[in-house]
């Protein structure tokens, strides 16, 4: 397959993930790395480093869709900045620390735990996403969000996404309005995934062709293109139609990744 084959498919992705990045405010990388994975395993990538320019590419592409996602839901009013000014700071801790960990663990370490998250995931959305706004929780101080900031941080780069899909579930729990939480998700996400991207850049180990460090340019640019420009069409999405559908499909596409990741070391 050529290179300019490859780079429609990438478009392609890239759409995907902006589309549902920016209705459920996950950043596309639980999107983006599944489809990585299979496109990178096409090209036949070095499998020392595989997952490695996985992770930093989607971070990448992932950087820009949330950015994007961030823009559009801040005019709609879905930010809640007294939240995301507790969960930043640990989240940027978690970030920079997942970027050091990233450098040092296997390949097939991190495809294994790409598998288990992408189960995570699948469950998670399949639950309902709460309207409810009754029998309310009341959220913890800023040192608990901290600390949960910094998990969600250094999971998420692990896992080359930008953390919304960690965020969603911990807000849906003390019962925040649910477009506030997508305007959160998608700004933690920007936070997470800028940060990684940055820190994954250095790598002088890297020499494939078009690479800088660990992000594959061919596959970042035409992701980060137009996932920015089809995640304004799920913003708008998310404030005009109901999102129960699209979160099941997504689900769908989750509990798909982690049994065909885990069948591939079966076969």
């Amino acid at each position: 397959m050529s290179l300019e084959m490859f780079i429609v498919i990438y478009c392609f992705v890239g759409v995907l993930a902006g589309l549902l990045g920016g209705m459920l405010g996950i950043g596309g990388g639980s999107i983006t790395v599944p489809c990585l994975i299979a496109l990178f395993s096409i090209q036949d990538f070095p499998k020392d480093i595989f997952m490695h320019l996985v992770i930093g590419t989607s971070l990448a592409a992932a950087a820009c869709n949330a950015a994007a996602a961030t823009y559009f839901h801040s005019r709609h009013r879905n930010m809640y900045w007294p939240l995301i000014g507790k969960i930043a700071p640990g989240a940027l801790i978690g970030a920079i620390t997942a970027a050091f960990v990233i450098k040092n663990i296997s390949s097939v370490f991190l495809e294994v735990f790409f598998a288990l998250f992408a189960l995570y995931v699948s469950w998670s959305f399949f639950r309902p996403f709460s309207h409810e706004h009754t029998d309310k929780k009341h959220p913890p101080g800023y040192g608990i969000f901290t600390l949960f900031g910094t998990g969600i941080g250094l999971l998420s780069n692990l896992l080359g996404g930008g953390g919304g899909v960690f965020v969603i579930p911990l807000l849906t729990y003390y019962r925040f309005p649910p477009k506030k939480i997508i305007g959160t998700a998608a700004f933690t996400s920007f936070i997470v995934s800028t940060t990684g991207t940055c820190l994954l850049l250095d790598s002088s180990s890297v020499t494939i062709s078009s690479s800088y460090g660990y992000v594959y340019l061919p596959a970042f640019i035409p992701i980060a293109c137009s996932s920015m420009i089809s995640a304004l069409w799920g913003t708008h999405l998310t404030n005009t139609l109901p999102i129960s559908i699209l979160r099941k499909i997504f689900a769908s596409i989750m509990l798909l990744t982690s049994l065909s990741i885990g069948l591939h070391f079966f076969i």
